[in-house]
């Protein structure tokens, strides 16, 4: 166990670990765990300030940082280094955590991230793998408070149970994960696009069959079977008789221009009839007898352009 540990912290282990290596609660590592400054977010300030927003795939979107006016002797507590360890604890994204490697600029931490610092002699890769762990998560829900707003306080992660190895192996450790990660990202990429291709292949594959079918490409082609041609033939025939009998009615392809004009008409009638509405509505009588001034108002503003409607078909 390490140094300064209660007893019952044998209970509380969750599983063996190799003799060499120790259990150490993350407060006892830790130099310092530490909440965020608050203040509100603005375009220009004194310094920039990193918010649970600005973290995305473990990398902080500087370009987009807003910053803070914060004063000048609370900078320093705030100030964040290489190899700091922000820790979300609010909201959707409770227990996310960051490892700071670069700070291109002088830059604070906002009020819903914890930082944590601890000594140099410690693997700060080795730290944040262990907070994607299973081991971590598990600790970090029963940790978390159930609320609309799911948060997890500092006493919850100096709380935790880390396994601990010895220096040189923290090291090699880190450098297998990294090498194994690097395969673990390509087959999420891989799964990712089968999983895509898989979603869309039925239909694809589907309309792909149906085209061959229609194109003549599906079966074979049979030299004895009977032409198209003739079984439209076939089909005409026996519509023409139908017609004949009085059982169906005829179907014209193509109107006559009698035809086509008893269309046009329809249509400007109806067409007509539904402008008087709209021109009723939009001059309403006013007193007897003047429901004819109303009419004779809608002819002058409509008749001339259902009048041009129908010598364009004409035409």
């Amino acid at each position: 166990m390490g140094k300064n540990e209660p007893l019952c912290i044998a209970d509380e282990v969750p599983f063996e670990i190799p003799e060499s290596w120790e259990w150490v609660r993350w407060g006892t590592l830790s130099e310092s765990i530490q909440y965020g400054y608050n203040a509100p977010a603005q375009e220009n300030g004194r310094i920039k300030m990193v918010r649970i927003s600005d973290i995305q795939d473990n990398s902080v979107m500087w370009e987009t940082v807003p910053y803070c006016d914060i004063k000048e002797g609370e900078i320093d507590a705030y100030l964040l280094k290489p190899n700091d360890i922000l820790f979300a604890r609010t909201g959707g994204t409770v227990g996310k955590s960051y490892l700071v490697q670069e700070v291109p600029e002088e830059a604070i931490y906002a009020g819903y991230l914890i930082r944590t610092r601890y000594s140099n002699q410690l693997c700060p890769q080795y730290l944040k793998y262990f907070m994607e762990s299973e081991l971590y998560w598990s600790q970090l829900r029963e940790g978390t408070i159930a609320t609309a707003q799911p948060n997890c306080n500092g006493k919850t992660l100096g709380n935790m149970l880390v396994p601990i190895p010895p220096s040189h192996e923290q090291i090699r450790i880190v450098e297998k994960l990294n090498a194994v990660m690097a395969h673990v990202i390509e087959y999420g990429t891989v799964y990712s696009k089968s999983k895509h291709l898989n979603n869309i292949f039925p239909e694809r594959l589907k309309k792909s069959i149906l085209q061959e079918a229609v194109q003549g490409k599906l079966v074979p082609q049979d030299p004895n079977d009977e032409p198209a041609s003739v079984l439209l033939e076939r089909i005409r025939a026996e519509k023409q008789k139908l017609v004949a009998e009085g059982k169906i009615k005829k179907i014209s392809t193509n109107p006559s221009f009698s035809e086509g004009i008893i269309l046009i008409m329809k249509s400007v009638i109806l067409r007509k009839s539904a402008l008087m509405m709209n021109f009723l509505m939009k001059y309403p009588k006013r007193g007897v007898g003047q429901e004819w001034e109303v009419v004779w108002m809608f002819e002058m503003e409509h008749t001339i352009h259902l009048s041009m409607l129908l010598k364009a078909f004409l035409l």
